[in-house]
């Protein structure tokens, strides 16, 4: 089994952003899948080169969601609360 040293991921949730941190110099998001918590799959977004920082939504209730974030080296589902 091969133990992986990355960063812990965070996400922010602020002013209609998410706001990433703890990525890796070399890690890129290629894409993040904004989850409710019946499963529902309520937005995708695609990553770009560099960006850390990404618009949540303009429709996007009140409430608990995950994020599954896919970078070119990791994929994590982290919990956030759109305030």
């Amino acid at each position: 089994m091969r133990e992986n040293n990355f960063n812990k991921l965070y996400v922010f949730p602020s002013l209609g952003n998410l706001v990433l941190r703890g990525l890796e110099s070399n890690e890129e998001v290629r894409s993040m899948d904004l989850v409710d918590l019946t499963g529902k799959t309520v937005a995708k977004i695609k990553g770009e080169n560099g960006q850390s920082e990404f618009t949540l939504p303009a429709n996007l209730s009140k409430g608990v969601y995950f994020a599954r974030i896919h970078t070119n080296l990791r994929h994590e589902t982290l919990r956030f609360v759109n305030p």
